[in-house]
C-alpha cells in the first residue's frame, strides 16, 4: 500500500483539493496521510480545519505555523518553523507521495 500525503493550508485550496482527497481516502490500495497546517488551524482565518472534520476525512497531523500571538512575526521566523515542522513529519512518516498546491 502507497501512503501518500496530501497537504492543505487553505480553505480556497482545499476546495481544489476535496475531491481529490476523497479519491485517495476511498482507494484500496492507497493509505491517505491528510495534513492540514496554516490558515486552516488560527482563529484568525476561521480555523477552517472545522470543514475538514465535518466532511468526515482522517486528519493524520495538525501541524501549526502560525504563531497565533503574533501576527507580525516575520516571514523569515515562519517560514524556519514551517521547514522544522515538516521535517520532522517527513522523518517520521516516510510518504511515498506528497501532493500540495502552491
Amino acid at each position: 500500500m502507497k501512503n501518500i500525503t496530501i497537504i492543505t493550508s487553505t480553505r480556497a485550496e482545499y476546495g481544489l483539493l476535496r475531491p481529490v482527497i476523497q479519491k485517495v481516502a476511498a482507494a484500496q490500495d492507497l493509505q491517505l496521510q491528510l495534513v492540514v497546517t496554516g490558515a486552516h488551524l488560527c482563529a484568525r482565518f476561521g480555523n477552517t480545519v472545522q470543514e475538514i472534520e465535518a466532511d468526515g476525512l482522517p486528519i493524520a497531523a495538525r501541524l501549526p505555523i502560525f504563531e497565533e500571538e503574533n501576527p507580525n512575526e516575520p516571514v523569515a521566523l515562519t517560514i524556519a518553523r514551517t521547514i522544522t515542522v515538516f521535517d520532522g513529519y517527513f522523518a517520521a512518516h516516510r510518504p511515498d507521495a506528497v501532493l500540495l498546491l502552491g
